[in-house]
Order: C-alpha cells, then sequence, then structure tokens
C-alpha cells in the first residue's frame, strides 16, 4: 500500500513513516520547502537522516497514493497563540487540503486522514472515576492509576460535546475543511483527534528537555495524552481497519497533569513548583489546563491494543 505523508519530516510524520515503512508500506514524505531545504533538514534529522526517504517538495507533483497522511502545517507549539499566530495556523493547513484536493481530483485516494486534538472538548468524563475513589477508603495511587488503565466505562467519547471557543473554532474548522476535501475527492476521511504525544525526540518531551524540572500547584486536572508508539501504530490501524470519523488518539491510562510531567521529566535532583495560574497567560497553555479525561472508545472497539508503558514511565 502507497501513503503519502504531509508534514512527514514532524515529529508523528517521520514516526509514522519508519513505523510503515517497517511494515512493508510504501511511503513518501511531502515538505512544502525546496528540495534543498528539505535535503538539508534531512541531513540533520535525528530519526531519518540515515533513511532512504522518497522525499517530495514544493511545487513537485504527488505521487499516486491510496491513503494520504496529511499532518503539514504551522506548529501550535511553536510560540505564542495570538490571534495573527491562530489566523496562520488555520490558513496553512487550509492551503494543504487545497493543494491535495488539486492534486488527486483525478486520481483520488481511498483515504484521506486528517489532525486535530482533543483540546476542543468539555471539561468532565472524570465524574464516575473520581465517585468511585472517593467511597474506597482503601483507594491508593497505585490502585487508582490500575483502575483508570482498566476501566472503559468513564471517559468522553468521539460523540461528547465541544467547547465553543477560539481553540475549539480552530480545530472543527480544520476538520470540517479535512471533511469537505474528502467529500470533493469522492473519498472516505478519519479525523484523528490526538492527545499531548509523549515520545523521545520531540513533541512536549523536546519542550521540556530544555527547562529544569517542575511540577504543577495544583496539577491534579486530567490531561489526555498518548505515547508516541501507540499514536503512529493507531494510526496504522485506522488504515488497515478503514476506520471514518472521528478517532480519539488518546491512551486509556488517564494521567493528571503532574503525573504526565512525571512520565516526561525523569531525571532531576531538584524540583521546583509553580502555580498552574501561569498557564492562563499563554494560549498554549490551554492543552495543559484542561480537566477532562478522554475515551479511545473507537480504537478499543476496533480491537486496537495500547502498550501502557505509562505504568512504569517508559517511553518506547
Amino acid at each position: 500500500m502507497q501513503v503519502l505523508i504531509t508534514g512527514g519530516l514532524g515529529f508523528i510524520g517521520s514516526n509514522l513513516y519508519l513505523h510503515l515503512v517497517k511494515n512493508g508500506y510504501t511511503v513518501y514524505i511531502y515538505s512544502h520547502q525546496s528540495r534543498q531545504s528539505a535535503l538539508k533538514v534531512l541531513s540533520s534529522h535525528p530519526l531519518l537522516k540515515d533513511e532512504r526517504v522518497a522525499l517530495v517538495c514544493a511545487n513537485e507533483p504527488l505521487p499516486d497514493c491510496e491513503i494520504v497522511v496529511n499532518l503539514a502545517g504551522e506548529s501550535i507549539a511553536k510560540s505564542f497563540l495570538t490571534r495573527k499566530r491562530l489566523k496562520a495556523i488555520l490558513s496553512s493547513r487550509l492551503e494543504m487540503l487545497e493543494l491535495i484536493v488539486k492534486a488527486y481530483e483525478k486520481r483520488p485516494p481511498l483515504m484521506l486522514i486528517g489532525a486535530s486534538a482533543t483540546g476542543i472538548y468539555i471539561n468532565g468524563g472524570y465524574e464516575k472515576l473520581l465517585a468511585e475513589s472517593f467511597a474506597s477508603s482503601k483507594d491508593n495511587k497505585e490502585t487508582n492509576i490500575i483502575r483508570r488503565q482498566q476501566s472503559e466505562d468513564f471517559g468522553l467519547s468521539e460523540d461528547a460535546k465541544t467547547e465553543k471557543n477560539i481553540y475549539a473554532s480552530l480545530v472543527i474548522n480544520i476538520e470540517q475543511a479535512t471533511a469537505s476535501s474528502a467529500a470533493m475527492l469522492g473519498c472516505k476521511y478519519a479525523l484523528l483527534r490526538f492527545g499531548v504525544v509523549v515520545g523521545e525526540e520531540g513533541g512536549i518531551m523536546e519542550i521540556l528537555s530544555r527547562l529544569p524540572k517542575f511540577r504543577f500547584l495544583p496539577g491534579d486536572n486530567f490531561v489526555p495524552h498518548i505515547l508516541i508508539g501507540d499514536a503512529v501504530n493507531a494510526v496504522k490501524h485506522v488504515i488497515e481497519n478503514h476506520l471514518t470519523g472521528v478517532v480519539n488518539m488518546v491512551s486509556p491510562l488517564a494521567l493528571r497533569l503532574n503525573e504526565l510531567l512525571e512520565l516526561c521529566q525523569k531525571q532531576s535532583f531538584f524540583t521546583f513548583y509553580v502555580p498552574r495560574f501561569i498557564l492562563h497567560f499563554d494560549r498554549r497553555g490551554a492543552l495543559l489546563r484542561v480537566n477532562h479525561i478522554i475515551s479511545p472508545m473507537r480504537l478499543r472497539q476496533s480491537g486496537f491494543l495500547f502498550s501502557f508503558d505509562e505504568l512504569n514511565h517508559k517511553i518506547p
């Protein structure tokens, strides 16, 4: 099967490339940069520098593919989310979709896969878990985490209500544009809503690696996440099981904010405690201020198995 990954030089895209190639797929990576600039990035890429990547660059024709995974666009985590940047983020994604539609209108793929985020959901999904925890006087941190791992009867599923704010509006616009593009091409589509993606060489771990070890006060809000290994395996699962519509790309193990930081920041002699209120000074902080447990219901119902290495604080 032939797959095109736009934004394939990024954190998720490069890991997905390696995973699919390892499993026998023919994979192309599209970069919006010139070939000279893209090759320069590739030559020092932490994951792809030694790979023989089939690279497609700006102004070059896109190859015939059965699956298009669209991860391209301006990075949300790159800098402060001003209104100008939010507009640029949306524009970059719409431009990529326009390019995909134009390139494949006469030879459409079987499926168009788009990426968005779980941060648009309303807070909640933890009510039953907390009620059970408070009801059990013998409950402790270890059994609480095991309970969160094993249960499937709490959390917000794919059809849960979404927030009404500027960030949610951005994500919904991107998802609607993906669905419209698939309709124009006459192909199926999937909308992957990612939690915080955790793994070496990128994502939140790369950001935190530049900072001293710290924890928030309070840090008890639930923040959805997924390990990078599970994330790329789940994309493969979506492709092979023909899952369409919204798919929550999150771990079933619900972690609180400070537990997530513990997973990402392990080695340090000192820990600094900071008020969670500081997250209000940057719109990106909204991704860590959420307080909801998201259920990967569609993945689990279709037979996907998670690694659960979080329990031992291991990053694959």
